[in-house]
């Protein structure tokens, strides 16, 4: 982990965004963080398939300073915005909560009003307590600087080793999301990756190319914003996985919230479950497993040739992000491993 060196002020009023490629972790991150009394927990609402979302003009959406790049969105999406964030005061929280609940018959409330109203239903507590926001979206991943810098978001970005995220989507059956970036001139300092994605026609692709170019795409945005923005957080899904506790307690520091004995026991709980992970049973948000068999879990549901294509396209970058955001660990490049590519 990499930017969690100091933590922050307790009782920060400060909004949290978790982040990155989907399939990186941030459903697990975003979900014990939304465990906390001191945060009103939001999912996914730059996603358009998610039930309470914000209107966008497209999926991963970019924003720059005042909002919405394109399309003549910036104002509304930036009041939008500011009245999710908001719910992280509480005199706001009960007059959204009220709203909601009275509009829901008559005509649809707006986001804040419907978010507030369901937390108040279903997390009595955090609703009470909570005092900042904490939004989980790895759609949200091009308007991260936006959050950070309109509305002073503590961000946490995600990163999985290629074959882990891949090999998750295809044992979901799930296209790459290139169908929603490709064509797009995303504000990269890699011109040449830029001129890729721009010109990257998923109908005409196997869907493998698709997400090796999207991992590549979020692994390299993610270094550049590391070199940017030293003072966010950026967790390594292996070093999770392979010691959940230690890692979450440290970005709870990082970001000023309590790491209290109840997110550690169940933390412990969801992460020592004896149920191995398969291509059987691998769901979309299945978080009660052995978190350590997840690092490699890649090697059982990927057939060899598959797996060796994956990393002779990314293992260059993905060496490079663990240089980056792993400085101590060790680890030999291309390593053997019983007669296979380690890839570790």
């Amino acid at each position: 982990m990499r930017g969690a060196e100091k933590g922050a002020a307790q009782g920060t009023q400060r909004p949290i965004l978790v982040t990155g490629c989907p399939r990186s972790g941030t459903t697990f991150v975003g979900k014990v963080i939304g465990q906390s009394p001191e945060v009103f927990y939001i999912y996914e609402p730059f996603n358009d398939e998610a039930p309470h979302h914000l209107d966008l003009p497209e999926r991963f959406v970019a924003l720059g300073a005042s909002g919405a790049e394109t399309g003549g969105h910036g104002t509304a999406l930036d009041a939008q915005i500011g009245d999710m964030i908001a719910l992280g005061r509480p005199a706001v929280r009960w007059r959204k909560a009220m709203q909601g609940a009275l509009e829901f018959k008559a005509r649809e409330p707006d986001l804040a009003g419907r978010l507030a109203a369901r937390e108040f239903a279903y997390r009595r507590e955090s609703f009470a307590r909570a005092s900042r926001v904490c939004i989980k979206d790895p759609l949200a991943f091009f308007a991260a600087e936006y959050l950070a810098d309109a509305h002073d978001a503590q961000v946490v970005v995600m990163v999985r080793h290629p074959a882990s995220v891949i090999s998750s989507y295809l044992a979901l059956d799930w296209p790459s999301e290139m169908g929603a970036i490709a064509g797009r001139d995303l504000a990269l300092d890699d011109a040449a990756l830029a001129a890729e994605v721009a010109g990257f026609d998923p109908a005409a692709r196997p869907n493998i190319d698709g997400l090796i170019l999207q991992w590549r795409l979020f692994a390299t945005a993610t270094l550049e914003l590391a070199e940017r923005r030293p003072d966010w957080i950026f967790v390594v899904h292996d070093d999770l996985c392979l010691d959940p506790e230690t890692h979450m307690r440290a970005m709870f520091d990082a970001l000023g919230l309590t790491f209290g004995d109840a997110i550690a026991g169940r933390l412990r709980r969801d992460t020592t479950h004896a149920a191995p992970e398969s291509v059987q049973n691998h769901s979309q948000h299945r978080h009660r497993r052995n978190s350590r068999e997840l690092v490699d879990g890649w090697r059982d549901r990927l057939e060899p040739a598959v797996a060796d294509r994956i990393m002779a396209e990314t293992v260059v970058l993905w060496e490079r992000v663990q240089a980056t955001l792993r400085p101590d660990y060790q680890f030999e490049s291309l390593a053997k491993k019983d007669g296979r590519q380690n890839y570790s």
